[in-house]
């Protein structure tokens, strides 16, 4: 059975990643998939997708699914494992839109899995304690940015060692900062989120599954002066 859709199409298969059996091939504005069944398609609920036609083949005559009438030929094309063509066909970046469908949003899950915790969010207050009585190394050693500027008062640490106040501790998968205690549902999408962030920033995710992009340049290194120099510039 094969499947054959828009190439705009081509990341509501993001879901579809982890089927190694499954093969894609491009041709124009076509994504063609092969070796999927009706399982999977339902599974991932692939019906969905508006340009999505579900093909069958006889001695390279193609029919739709369920008609008799010869719909055309199977044309000549490049197959490559889902795991490498998807990336290849993915749209370029943006950090706004995943280009994934509603089902195929990426979610987060409980995991019980050992994680180190690179970041931590912290109050201004908790914050301002700490510094004041921290050594120039430990400070050195993060970078922070602020979250907020209005009426919940927050900063985003990152490095190691990270302080011992109280906060949300998050880890590092890939350019994402995952809560602690969690991972996101698939071992796909730490590589396909990858693509739309980039390598100049970071999406900060919360439990509901949630992402707040930060650009990695507003990270500052800590610092007393950096400090107060953020502070007398925010107006309370």
């Amino acid at each position: 059975m094969l499947l054959r859709l828009d190439l705009a199409d081509a990341p509501r298969l993001g879901a579809c990643y982890e089927r190694q059996e499954l093969e894609i091939a491009t041709q124009g504005n076509f994504v063609w998939v092969k070796n999927i069944t009706i399982e999977v398609i339902d599974k991932f609920i692939l019906r969905a997708i508006p340009s999505l036609l579900i093909l069958e083949v006889e001695a390279g005559i193609l029919y739709q699914h369920g008609r008799q009438l010869p719909w055309g030929t199977l044309p000549e094309l490049d197959w490559q494992p889902i795991r490498t063509a998807l990336l290849v066909v993915l749209p370029d970046p943006n950090p706004n839109y995943l280009g994934l469908d509603h089902q195929l949003t990426p979610t987060l899950v409980r995991s019980t899995r050992p994680q180190s915790p690179t970041a931590l969010r912290v109050s201004f207050s908790n914050l301002q304690n700490w510094i004041k009585g921290a050594a120039a190394w430990r400070l050195a050693a993060l970078k922070w940015v602020v979250l907020s500027s209005d009426t919940a008062q927050e900063a985003l640490l990152l490095g190691h060692p990270l302080p011992p106040i109280a906060g949300a501790a998050y880890w590092t998968c890939g350019r994402s900062l995952l809560p602690l205690g969690y991972a996101l549902d698939g071992t796909a999408w730490p590589a396909i989120l990858d693509q739309y962030i980039g390598a100049d920033a970071w999406w900060l995710w919360d439990t509901a599954g949630h992402y707040l992009p930060l650009e990695a340049a507003l990270f500052q290194p800590l610092s007393r002066s950096s400090w107060h120099q953020t502070i007398d510039s925010i107006p309370f």
